[in-house]
Formats: structure tokens, sequence, C-alpha cells
């Protein structure tokens, strides 16, 4: 008799909703978090990017404001998805919230899928992916406004 195990379907299933069930825990805890926590007020660094939005007005003071350093940063793609956020919004700074954690949980399960489809069959070590990017210690990166 060898030692070896031969992956099964039942173990498959079971390795995988370990992963997935705790990647759906995370999200909502997180969702959850946002919901109690959020606030519509901006923190100090984002009152500085809500004045400098409302001021534009013409094309090109978008575009100048696009493609100007700012703290020694330059992210014109940041900047046109945060004012494109910002004017759908009317200025409510929670779906900012709300998609910082959509996104970080869409990431998440990617790489769980990604694992999978490179290995061939899920594994319990997967759910090191939704405990590091969706971990309740990175609550604060989705209460502000900007999350560089």
């Amino acid at each position: 008799m060898n030692n070896t195990e031969t992956p099964t379907r039942t173990n498959c299933v079971n390795k995988a909703i370990t992963p997935l069930g705790l990647w759906v825990a995370c999200t909502l805890l997180l969702i959850l978090c946002v919901w109690r926590f959020g606030s519509n007020i901006p923190m100090r660094d984002d009152y500085r990017l809500i004045l400098e939005i409302e001021e534009l007005v013409s094309p090109t003071d978008y575009l100048s404001y696009i493609f100007v350093q700012k703290d020694q940063h330059f992210e014109p793609i940041t900047i046109l998805l945060q004012i494109i956020l910002y004017r759908i919004t009317d200025g409510n700074l929670l779906y900012a919230m709300y998609i910082s954690v959509a996104l970080s949980s869409l990431t998440a399960l990617g790489l769980i899928l990604g694992a999978w489809r490179i290995r061939k069959q899920p594994t319990l070590t997967d759910a090191i992916f939704p405990l590091l990017i969706l971990s309740p210690a990175s609550i604060i990166n989705h209460t502000f406004f900007l999350v560089a």
C-alpha cells in the first residue's frame, strides 16, 4: 500500500471550501467594517484632493491636473480614476471605500483561482490569499478615500 494520496473529487471539494469560505468571510467582515467605521467625512489628506477636484472646470484644467506630479508621485491613471469616481458618486466617499473592498476581494479571489489553475487542484494553503489581502488589519486602507 503506497502512502501517496490520489486526489479524489471529495478531497478536492473539501480543500476548496476552506479558501473560498475564508474569502467570503473576510470580504463580508471588511464590508461590515466599512459600513460601521466608514465615513463620508474626508480624512485630513483627502481635503486637498476634494478641493482641487472641485476647482476643475474645463477639459484643460483636468488635463493639467492629471499630468502634474504630486507629492513626489506621478500617477495619472490613479488620479483620473479618483476624479471619475468622485464625479460619478457626487462626492460620496463611502462608495470609494466599498469599491476598494470589492477590488481587494476580487484580487484575492483571482489569486485563489489562479493558484488552482496552475496546480490543477485546490489546496488548503490557498487560504493565505484572503488572509493576507482581506485581513481585518487592512481596514484602515479601505476607510480612506485615497488607497495608494
